[in-house]
């Protein structure tokens, strides 16, 4: 008994340095990958509180195995939207200036009660009152009334030097219509920017 409790106390500790080393999040902002992660721990210290003839050392090493993976794989995606976009998704515009796009909705598995759902938890109580509405890459729905819409509502088309076609191809442009407005903005090589935003019928360049 003292040594189930005992070692109870010391992976509790070591699991808390663990999640403090990968970083604060809130349970909703976790992606999946985030989530796969956690999940194995929890399973890993079940087994190891209840293996207690076992070797102590092995359980808290595959715990901070799984911990420098998550914090590797983090800082990948920091510098990699293409692995950002494949783990987390991408964010889709659900309504766009009143209208529902259907074909989002169908892309990302979201119907029409999720929908109303969302839009009722916002206190909203129809479609056309909502501006845009984001479908972000954890599930939330961001939702901007018309009467709060200052503008376009910003669509991120590059980042990290990845042009999300995706978002082109949603406001009716392709990746040379881009590629021109930032040569026409004396920017000749898209893979050293951070940022490009389309906003007001114009593109906006975010630098580091």
């Amino acid at each position: 008994m003292i040594l189930i409790f005992t070692r109870t106390i010391l992976i509790y500790l070591v699991v808390l340095c663990i999640m403090r080393f990968m970083g604060k999040r809130e349970i909703g902002q976790l992606n999946l990958f985030d989530l796969v992660i956690l999940l194995t721990i929890v399973d890993l210290l079940v087994v190891g509180i209840e293996n207690y003839k076992s070797n102590f050392l092995l359980w808290i090493g595959a715990i901070s195995i799984l911990g420098i993976l998550q914090k590797l794989i983090a800082l990948i995606l920091l510098k990699c939207s293409f692995f950002r976009s494949v783990i987390d998704g991408r964010e889709s515009l659900i309504i766009n200036k009143g209208k529902v796009v259907t074909k989002n909705m169908k892309k990302n598995n979201y119907n029409y009660d999720d929908l109303f759902v969302q839009l009722r938890l916002k206190d909203i109580k129809r479609i056309d009152e909502v501006e845009y509405a984001i479908l972000e890459t954890n599930g939330e729905l961001s939702v901007f009334k018309k009467e709060d819409a200052d503008g376009s509502f910003p669509i991120p088309l590059l980042i990290s030097g990845s042009i999300n076609k995706d978002a082109l191809a949603e406001i009716g442009y392709n990746k040379q219509w881009l590629i021109s407005k930032l040569k026409e903005k004396k920017y000749h090589d898209y893979k050293n920017l951070t940022l490009v935003l389309y906003q007001n019928d114009d593109i906006v360049i975010c630098e580091d």
